[in-house]
């Protein structure tokens, strides 16, 4: 599987809709208003928001914020393509690029997995991502150490 990152740009918003659409992307990723998080996010230099694209078509999707030398990652993958092993992909490739796509100096990723959420939970895990935290709400903390 040949996956290209590249930087997102605004025209990819309806795709992204679309995504959030669906129950299996909504019930997790709460952005009510896309065009209005585009406008916050790229303007801020902590923030890297990544369309990943399969033979020219979008499969996935990351939203990351620098923190610390941290990168707080969100994916989302093309519903239609979800349980295929994209996710795994993309989270392996993210991980090994990360000097690229992110910059020097990062030491570690976090995502945060709401409970109930056990396919990004199994994605995590399945990459090296180790449960640091859970919340009072069941929101898990997870980490993974470069």
């Amino acid at each position: 599987m040949e996956l290209q990152f590249r930087r997102t740009i605004k025209a990819e918003l309806p795709l992204l809709e679309k995504w959030h659409s669906t129950i299996s992307v909504r019930k997790w990723i709460y952005i009510d208003d896309w065009t209005e998080y585009w406008n916050t996010v790229s303007a801020l230099s902590e923030y890297y928001l990544y369309s990943v694209y399969e033979e020219e078509r979008m499969v996935a999707w990351i939203s990351a914020e620098i923190i610390n030398a941290t990168v707080a990652v969100c994916i989302i993958v093309d519903p239609l393509k979800q349980h295929r092993g994209i996710g795994t992909a993309v989270v392996r490739k993210m991980l090994s690029n990360s000097q690229v796509l992110f910059g020097a100096g990062i030491r570690s990723f976090h995502a945060a997995i709401y409970e109930g959420n056990t396919a990004s939970r199994r994605l995590f895990e399945k990459c090296g991502f180790q449960c640091q935290n859970i919340s009072k709400d069941g929101e898990r903390s997870y980490c993974f150490i470069l």
